[in-house]
């Protein structure tokens, strides 16, 4: 039996938080899994309220409620998650974010047939029903495709633990969690895509990290993961290298105007 656990991070978002636990509570429904929520030091009183709402749900052990002392970012917070975890396979779940109900079996099939990769893509879709990105058949994803033209879409990722374990996000991005992903397939690690949806992405939150004002925000952090996708230059087509570089001199600007209004 497949051993799950899925880690979701959270930040002020209490009530909207709740869909995506009753989603997880409602997937995989009697799968072996655990439910971990990383409180990332909220302002709202998320963990009392969750604790009051889920007092028999974590009495039970399903629920699992841990606060951080100092807010760490989405990607600090998903690594701590992992400490917590005993599951074999991680899924990685946005507050903001749920799973569909249509897809409980064939998500666990699909892990069980292609348990020699080490990292699982599965696909997103919006609240309207419509596939996130281009369509693609299942298949291995390389270093040099994943540098080159990513994922074709937002996807949810599976991770084997043991193989989180050796390269984990990089807490100072507060995001980025491509560069780790690249590490991971440089260090012999596999990856693979799916052709099932196993996320409805909510893309409709002004403080979803991929909005163009918290990119600009994270100007910073930009630059760095742009700095770090250049390890992998030998990777690169030309057209990548050319953006990568591009992207450091426009984050730099970004940066340097925003410090000379200050």
């Amino acid at each position: 039996m497949i051993e799950i656990s899925i880690i979701t991070p959270t930040f002020n978002r209490k009530k909207l938080l709740v869909r995506s636990i009753e989603s997880s509570f409602n997937f995989l429904y009697g799968i072996n899994k655990e439910i971990i929520i990383i409180d990332d030091n909220s302002e709202d009183d998320t963990e009392t309220y969750l604790e009051e709402k889920y007092q028999n749900e974590i009495i039970d052990n399903k629920l699992k409620i841990f606060k951080l002392n100092k807010n760490l970012g989405v990607t600090g917070a998903k690594n701590n998650g992992i400490f917590h975890a005993s599951g074999e396979w991680l899924v990685f779940m946005d507050s903001d974010d749920y799973f569909p109900p249509e897809c409980t079996a064939n998500f666990i099939k699909e892990i069980q047939d292609n348990q020699h990769y080490d990292l699982l893509f599965f696909r997103c879709r919006n609240e309207n029903g419509k596939l996130i990105g281009s369509s693609r058949i299942k298949s291995e994803i390389t270093l040099k495709e994943l540098l080159n033209n990513g994922t074709p879409g937002e996807c949810l990722p599976v991770i084997k633990k043991e193989a989180f374990k050796q390269t984990l996000y990089k807490e100072y991005l507060r995001g980025g969690e491509a560069i780790t992903y690249l590490e991971m397939l440089s260090k012999g690690k596999k990856a693979y895509i799916s052709e099932i949806i196993a996320r409805v992405y909510d893309d409709t939150g002004d403080d979803r990290l991929c909005t163009k004002a918290q990119i600009k925000n994270r100007s910073k952090q930009m630059i760095v993961f742009n700095i770090l996708k250049l390890k992998f230059i030998k990777h690169m087509t030309p057209k990548t290298l050319f953006g990568t570089l591009g992207r450091i001199l426009y984050y730099s600007y970004i940066s340097i105007t925003k410090l000379s209004k200050k």
